[in-house]
């Protein structure tokens, strides 16, 4: 062990604090810590240190409590009169000093009887007087003082007695005690807790809730990127305007340091989407089917009546009489459509060529699936295995009856979702994960596994014969060649469901269900939209895009539009950055150069005054270098420290 020499002299730096005080209110002075020199404590680091949290309620009575740096392992003392108890169970406290013994007195300590051997008292740094003991046992010395505790091992349990040296003890930042060799700048350093920032981001209510998680920090920042800021731990926000919002927590303790933590935030705003045709005034009960034709023309199916619109949603006229059932409406144009009427044992085709004025009715049993797209009708009849398929709007038919015995075995066709992508492509989708493509107009089927880990994939939209996406459970799978591979993104509500997806072209898409989510990117990332009806309490189950506009309907609450170049998305994927870095400066306070140590080997630091004005912008190289303050005046100031990566850390320091 080292030999300790005792710093005596009353240091200028701190005013003689001589009070009457106890064996506890040395102890549990605010601000306490303890810093072992070369030991290894809780942590394999060269110094590590002990503080003093406070007083803690703990097995029915008041008990002093003290941590490693980061907080993580602690233990309990009592003290009773002149008496000290110390363990990491409250319930199983152990004896360790004793300063009412005299000279000369014993005492039996960890199996060993120790005899004192001197006794006095003496001043620290601080001006406090604090008695001191020597006690031996055999060729074993210890030393206790008042406030600190044995110099070879703090308060630590014994097996760590032999490893461990107490270097310093400081006090509300001064060094009270120095060893041989620790500076007061290692002993300042040291005290400081690591400090520890997260947080998480829930967009999916009318009001922003951001949650963090935050260890020794004595301030909190929140700057949620629009002008406002807010010190509480875990607030709720009302972003105003639409966009994309770059939200920071900063946090800061007592030493001077300081983090952020950034996060980019896609704030969805309602006034985007406009409600057409609001369920308050004439929309009692959901929809089972909408598509629209062009901006203004299109067709849904509410209860027992098909309605047509002329106005892009905002009136609707009646155009023909159906079961009350799921059924189904697909406009080829402005007036060719087709129904698709679900009625038990008798299912019913209705084609239009006149805007609706006119029907056409076909009794089709078993019908399974229809689609009307570019003067193509498709018919999936499930009983007789049977595709029927006409090229001319239903002028001519031809029927293909599936022998794949693949398909077979899986019941035949059984499509959640259905598209005619191109002249001879057709692909479907089923709840079971299998994607069912032909790549001749229907006559012949192949299936092919979606390997996406999530269930129910019921809804698809494929660009080319290449390229789809499918949507299941919490996730937006993409393939780039026909349905071989597939790229999973996972998106931020993992219990949203997708019911439905549509492209406008090869980068902009939205997909509904639960939630709106869009995309700007070919499905690379999603963003949330309309936040206001998102959740599963409203039912988003259908998309209809045309040139200029979106349109689809919420359970509840109507149907609704917004134009497709109304787009406020962000690019950035709403994802952690780890931009926590550690740094240290040295010496602090400092006259002509501070020298930065942090765990960024290069980067730009940029230098503050305490008003936030900018002195000096440069980019380092190395994880240690110095920058020149000499030329600025007394005070305090502010480093900050940064990568391309995103991580930054901020740390104040004094300039004498």
């Amino acid at each position: 062990m080292k030999n300790f020499t005792l710093a005596l002299a009353l240091s200028a730096l701190f005013v003689n604090l001589s009070t009457a005080q106890n064996t506890e209110s040395l102890f549990s002075l605010p601000g306490l810590t303890l810093v072992v020199d070369a030991g290894i404590l809780w942590e394999e680091t060269p110094y590590s240190s002990i503080h003093f949290d406070g007083i803690e309620s703990a097995c029915g009575r008041d008990l002093l409590k003290y941590s490693d740096k980061n907080g993580v392992n602690s233990v309990f003392m009592e003290v009773d009169g002149m008496r000290v108890f110390i363990g990491e169970d409250c319930n199983d406290l152990r004896l360790i000093y004793d300063f009412s013994l005299d000279q000369g007195a014993s005492i039996e300590i960890d199996n060993a009887t120790f005899t004192v051997v001197s006794k006095h008292t003496l001043e620290y740094l601080d001006g406090r007087e604090r008695i001191q003991m020597e006690l031996t046992s055999g060729t074993s010395r210890v030393v206790w003082i008042e406030g600190v505790g044995e110099l070879g091992s703090a308060f630590l349990t014994p097996q760590f007695a032999s490893r461990t040296e107490v270097g310093c003890v400081s006090y509300e930042g001064g060094s009270i005690y120095l060893a041989d060799g620790i500076t007061d700048q290692i002993c300042q350093q040291e005290r400081c807790k690591e400090l520890s920032a997260s947080f998480e981001i829930d967009g999916t209510k009318n009001f922003v809730e951001f949650s963090s998680e935050v260890t020794n920090a004595d301030e909190v920042l929140w700057d949620f990127g629009d002008g406002t800021t807010s010190t509480e731990l875990n607030p709720v926000h009302d972003y105003g305007p639409k966009g994309c919002y770059l939200v920071s927590l900063r946090t800061a303790n007592s030493c001077g340091e300081m983090t952020e933590i950034t996060k980019p935030f896609a704030n969805c705003v309602d006034s985007m989407w406009t409600a057409d045709f609001p369920v308050e005034t004439a929309l009692p009960s959901l929809p089972s089917s909408l598509d629209f034709a062009t901006d203004q023309v299109g067709m849904m199916i509410q209860d027992s009546e098909v309605l047509k619109t002329l106005d892009g949603g905002v009136s609707w006229t009646p155009v023909l009489n159906v079961s009350d059932s799921e059924n189904k409406v697909v406009m080829n144009n402005e007036d060719e459509a087709l129904v698709m009427e679900y009625v038990a044992g008798r299912n019913f085709i209705h084609l239009t060529a006149d805007g609706g004025e006119t029907w056409e009715t076909t009794e089709t049993p078993d019908l399974a699936f229809a689609d009307y797209d570019s003067d193509r009708i498709f018919l999936h009849i499930s009983r007789d295995s049977l595709i029927r398929f006409s090229p001319d709007n239903g002028t001519t038919w031809v029927d293909y009856t599936l022998e794949n015995e693949e398909l077979l075995s899986l019941g035949a066709l059984v499509f959640d979702d259905f598209q005619m992508v191109d002249e001879t492509t057709f692909v479907g989708v089923n709840a079971s994960r299998t994607l069912f493509v032909s790549s001749d107009a229907g006559q012949t089927w192949e299936t092919k596994s979606i390997t996406i880990d999530q269930p129910a994939t019921f809804a698809s939209h494929f660009l080319s014969s290449d390229v789809g996406f499918v949507g299941a459970l919490g996730a937006i799978a993409k393939t780039e060649d026909g349905g071989n591979t597939w790229n999973v993104v996972r998106l931020p509500i993992a219990t949203s469901t997708i019911r439905k997806i549509g492209f406008r072209d090869a980068l902009n898409g939205w997909a509904v269900g639960s939630n709106i989510w869009s995309t700007v990117d070919g499905g690379e990332t999603w963003d949330l939209e309309f936040c206001q009806f998102s959740g599963n309490s409203h039912a988003i189950d259908d998309l209809s895009i045309t040139d200029n506009e979106i349109h689809t309907f919420i359970s509840g609450k109507g149907v609704y539009s917004r134009h497709v170049d109304e787009d406020f998305s962000c690019t950035t994927k709403v994802n952690d950055i780890d931009n926590n870095a550690r740094l240290h400066l040295f010496p602090n306070p400092t006259m002509e150069t501070i020298y930065c140590e942090s765990e960024i080997e290069s980067g730009i630091y940029t230098l503050y005054d305490v008003r936030g004005r900018l002195l000096q912008n440069k980019r380092f190289s190395i994880s240690t270098f110095a920058v020149d303050v000499s030329a600025y005046d007394s005070g305090i100031y502010v480093l900050k420290i940064g990568n391309e990566q995103g991580r930054i850390a901020f740390v104040k320091f004094v300039k004498e």
